[in-house]
């Protein structure tokens, strides 16, 4: 059924050129901002600087909560993470069950788009030449922004074969392989949007990469401020899942990499990626990750990742990109923001036992975590549920006569920010991380399987699993084949990651 889901957004968004470029024809005047109004503002270049971040929150999807938050739920609905003890309130269900709803793909364009137009203006209004401190700054957080947005999109809408003979065929007899999403600039016209069509996949890949190397040329030496601004560190994660898309892309697919080698030479202004072989790319994911670990903070502790106060909602230090909202951000009714549909400890959400939409583990999965492993704890086990005594060993506000009105499996790893249950102003204002830096450990481990042998990334990974995640040092990845080592790899992060988005 996930499967059915996630080819049917790629279909339904993916039928045409004209269909995806459809909806970048007219200007909403009420939504943007044209380029002629920002240079008529003495201070449009800091304010548009500021509207980057201000883009991953502001766009009011038709599906129940706003901007790139709603994206990392549906993404992991997509990918049976999510599980929910009652649908009554799920409103994350259209991914995973009804396929006809036209709303929730133009939800994702318009959240990418929207922040690519907020970089494009911001791009638009700084000389690339320019050697400004603060002009700089603001040019590599534009690129960056842009790198970042093209790259999901780009991976969400690309048609590509499923073993579904009806789709496989219609994107044979339409010509549909390896297209991605259309590539707008700050150059580009809105003349030029209504005759656009999607990029192909190694257009794509050049166009993102120098965006990437343009922004980590600007954001040389820079030191941010906070984790929603663009800095080395974010490029280089984002480098590391770029180059890491693009090895294990070629690596199933020399067809895909034959092509790729011969638009190197392009005449279209993007670079080219300077690399011959699919193990090329793992060196630069590995050297990406690796400078992206040494930049950033340690990986969260057992009582970081418990503390119900700050845990997940709070910016940490293993954070390297974020989100940081305010209590504007959540617009509407109480219930339409992430803490409503992930936190069982809000009141004023549906993921409590008064709505029972309560987020579960995937009792399969769940199944996989040996009580060594800390992040077990993260969901109430089934001999616990039921039993308010068992509350005090979970991290959760909730009393104990509350904890056990709360099924086997349920999630509690989100919390409402600094324990206001009752107050969504208060409690929905919350951080949430995009890139940690326990991702780059995973990247690093598979990049180096794949070029140095299966045992040079299966140490990566026992030994990041055992000092930072398991109490007794039993982790052993396995090493036999290749097959083994990326499915315990894939284990790892989907327990790692569990509603931030990032499996898919």
């Amino acid at each position: 059924m996930k499967h059915s889901a996630l080819l049917h957004i790629l279909l339904g968004c993916s039928l045409s050129a004209a269909t995806l470029t459809s909806c970048l024809q007219e200007l909403d005047p009420t939504r943007y901002v044209t380029k002629e109004q920002m240079e008529a503002s003495p201070t449009s270049l800091a304010g548009q600087n500021n509207a980057m971040a201000a883009s991953m929150m502001n766009y009011g999807g038709s599906y129940s909560m706003a901007g790139y938050p709603a994206m990392m739920l549906w993404r992991d609905a997509l990918c049976d993470q999510l599980p929910i003890y009652s649908d009554t309130y799920d409103y994350f269900n259209v991914p995973t069950r009804y396929m006809g709803d036209g709303g929730l793909y133009s939800d994702y364009w318009w959240q990418y788009y929207n922040t690519i137009h907020q970089a494009n203006l911001l791009i638009g209004l700084i000389d690339s030449a320019t050697s400004d401190p603060t002009s700089r700054r603001y040019l590599g957080n534009g690129l960056g922004y842009r790198a970042w947005a093209y790259l999901e999109a780009a991976q969400m809408w690309e048609f590509r074969r499923c073993g579904v003979a009806t789709l496989d065929n219609y994107a044979e007899e339409n010509h549909l392989w390896g297209l991605t999403v259309p590539i707008v600039t700050e150059k580009t016209t809105i003349d030029a949007t209504r005759h656009n069509p999607r990029a192909p996949f190694h257009t794509m890949m050049r166009f993102i990469n120098d965006d990437l190397c343009r922004a980590a040329e600007a954001l040389q030496g820079y030191e941010r401020s906070s984790v929603n601004e663009m800095s080395p560190v974010v490029i280089d994660a984002l480098q590391a899942r770029f180059w890491m898309l693009l090895a294990s892309r070629f690596e199933q697919d020399e067809t895909l990499l034959a092509t790729q080698l011969s638009h190197e030479g392009d005449n279209d202004g993007y670079r080219p990626l300077a690399i011959t072989t699919a193990a090329d790319c793992y060196r630069r994911a590995a050297e990406a990750a690796q400078r992206a670990i040494d930049a950033s903070g340690q990986p969260m502790t057992r009582d970081e990742w418990y503390n119900a106060s700050t845990a997940f909602n709070t910016v940490h230090p293993s954070w390297i990109f974020g989100i940081m909202m305010n209590a504007d951000d959540n617009k509407g009714e109480d219930w339409k923001n992430f803490v409503s549909f992930m936190s069982p400890d809000a009141t004023f959400g549906v993921a409590n036992a008064t709505y029972e939409a309560m987020r579960l583990c995937d009792a399969n999965l769940y199944s996989l975590i040996p009580t060594s492993d800390w992040r077990r704890d993260t969901w109430i086990s089934p001999d616990d549920a039921g039993n308010s005594e068992a509350a005090s060993r979970y991290p959760t506000i909730l009393s104990g006569s509350d904890f056990a009105l709360l099924p086997a499996l349920t999630g509690l790893k989100f919390h409402p920010k600094a324990g206001a249950a009752d107050s969504y102003k208060e409690g929905a204002a919350i951080d949430l991380p995009i890139i940690r830096v326990e991702e780059m450990y995973y990247i690093l481990a598979e990049a180096l399987a794949m070029t140095d042998g299966i045992a040079a990334g299966a140490a990566v990974l026992d030994n990041f699993t055992n000092t930072f995640r398991y109490t007794d040092g039993s982790f052993e990845c396995p090493t036999d084949y290749i097959e083994h080592f990326l499915t315990a790899l894939l284990q790892q992060k989907r327990i790692e990651f569990w509603g931030e988005g990032v499996v898919f």
